[in-house]
């Protein structure tokens, strides 16, 4: 056990992607250093080849600051074990906990879940050393095997099992060894969730929910067989089973949340229609530096500079060629107009290649460059709209940073993208728009939404005026901030 050090707060997390690994050290230190009273932890899950010391800049108690790394990629790799473990019981929950994988069906993944938890919780240590080299959990991944996956290649079953549940069975090692807390509060669902349950319960304390910066794919169309009984062993399969996994993780977490928090109010209704009244769900909008960002809106005061950019990793996701087709057809109407493209051209370079032949096909040579990765804060002054042509339900938090610069916004009407750019309620509503919002995949409609704002400049002052508004009024990093000491005082209260 890691001392006898008492906390108030627990934050976990996942050490991964952009705003899990990168943007959301800002964001807590922000958090930290607003509330010098509270004794806060951090936990980081991290998933990299080495850990990395993250500390929080000006906190008032440096002490109160506990940063622990964790390698999921290393839960498996342990040394043999001694005889005694290595026949100790399979548990059958694990077993449950397979089969439940392969037939998909998402309430019979979380019950097999749960149940593991509880068996690991009661039995003896030794558990995941049993698991990884005892001759019953060898057995049991045969007969899995054979009920799942017969005729597929055995070694790829076996290290896919073995990857999905090995980090379970480290988790439930690890309790004892992270610290105790009034409150554990999982910022993203997974493994962050899945660990802050067990904290939870170990400790008797409370556990709030959050899903900070995850970006939720589009629905995939679930594809079931109702005499389905084997899996087709192939890459593509594989990464279903990992968002089965998570889907689960994230079930599990929200059933012992004791409260859950949301960013938008399309999420909050998400949640409330999906969980009932119970837990309490708190409506609590991500916050930015507003003062940092109004000194780009006087930058360009006298008129749209002739730009129009998309920000962030040029991924399907972010429907970049969605954004280069719609450019294509803006070229005749306002031929004066450049585009950018704006981010890591790294996250996904098969199709960051399919990209950039696109503009070559359609030959725009002239008209749209890409730029990598920028400083954010170099671009919104030069530029006179921002598209952001996401698929998924949660915006990037660029659309926030660009209305807080005075830049107006093209969304695709997509989760909280609506009430971000037209607002939340009626009174939100009255400031007026701060963009457009446009269908999803409709280059045409995109294109008609930029040649608005840059054709009419009583427009595209009305949309920069209405950001700077609404983000200062509903979006400020002090709003935020002071919603969040009030959930760690009340849980339970309902926003």
């Amino acid at each position: 056990m890691m001392g006898h050090e008492h906390f108030d707060v627990c934050l976990i997390y996942e050490h991964y992607g952009n705003f899990q690994g990168n943007d959301i050290r800002p964001w807590f230190e922000n958090l930290i250093n607003s509330m010098p009273s509270t004794k806060f932890s951090v936990v980081a899950i991290h998933s990299g080849d080495a850990p990395h010391e993250i500390l929080p800049l000006g906190t008032a108690e440096p002490s109160s600051f506990h940063h622990i790394n964790i390698d999921i990629r290393k839960a498996w790799e342990i040394p043999q074990s001694n005889r005694s473990t290595r026949r100790t019981p399979a548990l059958p929950a694990a077993s449950e906990l397979l089969d439940a994988l392969f037939l998909g069906e998402a309430a019979t993944i979380s019950d097999a879940m749960e149940k593991l938890q509880h068996q690991l919780e009661v039995s003896p240590k030794g558990a995941r050393a049993a698991f990884l080299h005892g001759e019953p959990n060898w057995q049991m991944l045969r007969d899995s095997y054979n009920r799942n996956s017969p005729g597929e290649p055995f070694q790829e079953f076996f290290h896919l099992a073995r990857a999905l549940l090995a980090p379970l069975y480290a988790f439930a090692e690890l309790v004892d060894v992270l610290p105790e807390a009034n409150s554990y509060h999982a910022l993203s669902h997974g493994y962050a969730g899945y660990l802050g349950t067990l904290l939870q319960k170990r400790h008797n304390a409370r556990l709030i929910s959050s899903n900070k910066g995850s970006q939720t794919l589009p629905k995939r169309e679930q594809k079931r067989e109702s005499n389905r009984t084997t899996a087709t062993m192939r890459s593509f399969e594989h990464a279903d089973f990992w968002l089965r996994l998570r889907d689960a993780m994230q079930r599990v977490t929200n059933n012992h949340a004791t409260a859950i928090t949301t960013t938008s109010q399309y999420q909050f209704d998400l949640r409330r229609k999906e969980l009932g009244p119970i837990p309490a769900i708190h409506l609590i909008p991500e916050g930015i530096d507003t003062d940092y960002y109004h000194h780009f809106y006087t930058q360009h005061s006298a008129g749209p500079p002739p730009v129009v950019a998309t920000i962030g990793p040029v991924v399907p996701t972010r429907d970049v060629k969605g954004f280069i087709r719609a450019i294509a057809n803006l070229r005749e109407r306002l031929p004066h107009i450049t585009a950018w493209v704006v981010g890591s051209l790294h996250s996904d370079p098969h199709y960051a290649k399919e990209c950039k032949s696109l503009v070559r096909n359609l030959g725009l040579y002239n008209h749209l460059r890409f730029f990598g990765d920028q400083d954010e804060s170099t671009i919104y002054p030069r530029i006179g709209a921002l598209v952001i042509n996401t698929l998924s339900d949660t915006p990037p938090i660029t659309l926030q940073q660009a209305q807080a610069a005075g830049v107006p916004v093209i969304a695709t009407n997509v989760g909280a993208c609506k009430e971000l750019i037209e607002g939340r309620n009626e009174q939100d509503q009255e400031l007026g728009a701060s963009g457009a919002v446009v269908p999803i995949a409709d280059p045409v409609a995109t294109a008609s939404a930029i040649a608005v704002l840059f054709e009419n400049p009583e427009v595209w002052k009305s949309a920069r005026s209405a950001g700077i508004k609404r983000c200062q009024r509903y979006y400020g990093l002090d709003v935020m901030l002071q919603q969040y000491q009030n959930l760690y005082q009340h849980p339970k209260r309902a926003a």
